[in-house]
């Protein structure tokens, strides 16, 4: 991206977050090749940037429509801005050959260029454009409707961009781009496109070497066992990343800002036919809305419902254990890995169709508490399952040298005719008492993770945390089907209703910013920093902030037709909410800086002088 100043990234970060459906020209995205690296599309630049005041006013000090009106005036010389077709299309390409060109509407190229005193001299068909803090190259494109940009420095590359933007239809990004796609870059306020495909062929060689280089050093450090586990796993990251990253296509990005919420659509797009393309499918058993609202705890910072998709999960379930075959370094793993796909394949059945959980970070130990409803559909295969897990699970680890033990006890209780029962997990303690990985893990988990279970005729309950026993009981006693209530609700009412619903979450960053920092007070009380100072005083500056939070971020999830798509949508008021507290953050941190600084020695007197 060497083609931007810091002036012009400024409108291109603003121009990202704009906000007015627009129909854009169309014929634009025809002449974009199509092996093009990546694009960034906006839609009338002055009414998105109004819907984007509007999202902002109470948050952003300034306007965004005048910074970006100044930064243009400033390169332009223009404080009119004639010429420059301020509700049209702007549009940044990336080339194949790593170049980047910049495409201005214009009412007019050629009054454009004899409108502004910046535009110092025209060397044939290039002029170019001088500012005190900026200096591009520009040319006629698009029968004159667009000007295209280059830094000053690379204007030789003009000619070249012209000749790659003058393709025929068929080799378009816009033939590449299937039919949703094509809408949403037309219609969205700000559309982004990234080639994958074409990311991975150049930049894949590279990755690969720094994980083989990163495997090698594992294998030459110390460490016997760890060392061989942490082999397995880059084995399994490169294979992964072969597998999967070789067949994604492209990525596409939407961004839609209105007066209460902001909207990011997110789409990732395998190639047609590949192997991943067959994993990402809708269940097409899959029912409507969700069943388990009921057991959403709207105290906890983040909630989820999700959908169970069999057909993708069978798919990618066995598509990993392959891959976990091919990066065995013992053959002593197969048998493991082969039973593990049996497991699997045989647990996914007994599973019904829909999952709950919670999660916040908590003081105690361990120091987060999460719980999660799983719907199953057989209880006695899920059972048999669950207990031949626990074997496999030491058994697994044992054949990589890893000593783990795991305990599971089924049916220690029962409440409310669903069995209760306590899964540990534990590592035998180092020969080292000053082990600090020991020490930290004592202090956060107690030395093992323990995990409460319980199960019913058609649910499976899971909870860790300080009153794992205790709220095991509260979660079974719950209603299903009950609404659930404030951010929680708001979320779900927010994705619900749209293609968004494979899965909904609403994540409080208030709460989790809060939980993190009484997590990391708890956990660091004697550890400092690289200069000596106790952590502790630093973490004090993030302490008691005390923000009401009644909102939260909303997340939506989609798998169907070969791809991924995810929404996010934040509400003003939780951006308010965040702003509040980095406000009050802000504040304390000066008063602390003004608390350290060392008191001015006393004026002499003149009685002394």
């Amino acid at each position: 991206m060497k083609l931007l100043k810091t002036t012009i990234l400024s409108i291109l970060i603003m121009v990202c977050l704009t906000g007015k459906t627009f129909a854009a020209d169309d014929a634009l995205m025809k002449m974009l090749p199509g092996d093009c690296t990546f694009c960034v599309r906006v839609n009338d630049l002055g009414g998105s940037l109004t819907k984007m005041d509007q999202y902002l006013t109470g948050v952003a000090p300034v306007s965004t429509a005048m910074l970006v009106n100044q930064q243009l005036m400033a390169i332009t010389g223009d404080p009119m801005l004639k010429g420059v077709e301020m509700n049209g299309t702007f549009l940044i390409v990336g080339f194949s050959d790593q170049t980047a060109g910049l495409l201005i509407p214009v009412t007019n190229y050629a009054d454009f260029i004899k409108t502004s005193p910046n535009f110092s001299k025209t060397e044939g068909e290039i002029t170019i454009l001088s500012s005190p803090s900026s200096h591009f190259a520009m040319t006629e494109f698009a029968g004159g409707k667009y000007a295209l940009a280059v830094k000053e420095s690379e204007k030789d590359k003009l000619a070249g961009m012209k000749t790659a933007l003058t393709v025929s239809d068929s080799n378009s990004l816009a033939a590449k781009l299937n039919a949703a796609q094509a809408a949403e870059s037309a219609t969205a306020p700000a559309w982004a496109y990234v080639n994958l495909s074409l990311l991975y062929d150049k930049f894949s060689p590279m990755i690969m070497a720094q994980m083989e280089k990163a495997k090698q050093d594992m294998s030459t450090a110390k460490g016997g066992a760890m060392a061989k586990f942490g082999a397995f796993y880059i084995n399994m990251y490169m294979e992964t990343f072969k597998q999967f990253a070789g067949d994604v296509d492209s990525a596409t990005v939407a961004i839609t800002p209105e007066m209460t919420a902001l909207t990011i659509d997110t789409t990732l797009r395998a190639k047609d036919g590949c192997e991943l393309a067959q994993m990402l499918v809708a269940d097409p058993n899959a029912k409507d809305g969700f069943a388990y609202t009921g057991y959403l705890d709207n105290s906890n910072a983040v909630n989820g419902l999700m959908k169970m998709d069999y057909p993708s999960m069978s798919k990618m379930y066995d598509k990993m254990f392959d891959i976990m075959e091919n990066c065995k370094d013992s053959n002593s793993l197969s048998p493991q890995i082969t039973k593990i796909k049996e497991l699997t394949n045989k647990m996914l059945p007994a599973m019904g169709d829909e999952v709950a959980f919670s999660f916040s970070y908590a003081k105690g130990t361990p120091p987060f508490k999460f719980q999660e409803v799983i719907a199953i559909k057989d209880k006695t295969a899920l059972e048999e399952a669950t207990n031949e897990a626990i074997g496999l699970a030491e058994d697994f680890y044992a054949a990589m040298g890893i000593p783990m033990n795991v305990e599971y006890k089924p049916n220690i209780a029962t409440y409310k005719n669903a069995a209760i029962g306590k899964m540990v997990l534990s590592v035998p303690l180092s020969d080292d008492p000053n082990d600090p990985t020991q020490a930290m893990m004592e202090k956060m988990y107690g030395g093992n993770l323990t995990y409460t279970t319980a199960i019913s005729e058609d649910k499976f309950y899971v909870v860790m945390g300080p009153d794992s026993e205790v709220e095991i009981k509260a979660l079974i006693d719950k209603d299903a089907s009950a609404v659930p209530m404030g951010e929680t609700k708001a979320a779900i009412d927010l994705l619900g209703n749209t293609s968004y619903n494979d899965f909904v979450c609403s994540v409080n960053i208030i709460k989790l910013m809060n939980g993190f920092i009484g997590l990391m007070q708890a956990m660091v009380p004697t550890l400092t920093d690289c200069d000596g100072n106790p952590l502790p005083m630093r973490m004090n500056i993030f302490a008691d902030i005390n923000n009401p939070t009644q909102s939260s971020l909303a997340i939506g999830g989609k798998i169907a037709d070969g791809q991924i798509g995810t929404r996010i949508v934040l509400p003003k008021q939780h951006l308010m909410e965040i702003f509040g507290a980095v406000m009050q953050i802000q504040q304390k941190m000066m008063m602390q800086h003004q608390q350290q600084q060392p008191t001015p020695a006393p004026a002499p007197s003149d009685a002394n002088q």
